[in-house]
């Protein structure tokens, strides 16, 4: 006798007793194949809410051009920036997204660290928005410079921000990740070492 797969993933929902998956077990599968959505709840909610919390922090405050230009020269590794990018983009979550979850906040707990220890002490600098620039000020953009001076005096508070959101995401992935491995489903396909410290240029 025969199972459909729709019947087989009505049987998985109605037979789990996970609080956060639910219906993902291993063979589950949508009509059309592809891996199975983790089930709304109100911790994956509370995810997807904090994933949209989080792109609008730092696509306004800190994905942007001179600053993304200032993280190249202090050689933060922009394979950490496109799996933060890549987490940020999720808007419903299926069994194959909790390693990019994982590695997302992981890149961001990288990307805080590094921005108190090497970016914050030399911002000013870096931007050059105070008495130590080498640029003259017939050459700066007034414009540019009082958004710049804008980030630099929101910087730590936004900070702070980010690193408040990321200490609420960070259980709720840890619980995906049990849930996970539970099921016995690989969503670790490789391991990613910390980022060095910037090199002097």
């Amino acid at each position: 006798m025969q199972i459909s797969k729709e019947r087989l993933v009505v049987a998985l929902i109605l037979s789990a007793d996970s609080p956060i998956i639910g219906a993902m077990k291993t063979q589950a599968t949508n009509n059309n194949g592809f891996m199975a959505r983790v089930v709304e709840n109100n911790e994956t909610r509370r995810i997807l809410f904090l994933l949209e919390a989080l792109g609008t922090l730092f696509d306004n405050n800190f994905d942007k051009g001179w600053f993304l230009n200032l993280l190249d020269k202090m050689s933060f590794p922009s394979s950490v920036l496109r799996e933060i990018r890549q987490m940020l983009q999720l808007e419903t979550l299926y069994e194959r997204d909790i390693y990019t979850l994982d590695s997302g906040v992981t890149g961001l707990e990288e990307f805080i660290a590094f921005a108190r220890r090497y970016l914050q002490p030399v911002l000013r600098d870096e931007l050059g928005v105070s008495g130590f620039s080498q640029e003259s000020p017939e050459t700066t953009d007034q414009s540019s410079a009082v958004v710049k001076g804008f980030f630099i005096y929101a910087f730590p508070y936004n900070l702070d921000r980010l690193e408040s959101f990321v200490r609420q995401l960070k259980p709720l992935v840890g619980n995906l990740q049990a849930e996970a491995r539970q099921s016995n489903y690989n969503v670790y396909p490789v391991l990613r070492t910390a980022s060095p410290p910037p090199s002097s240029r």
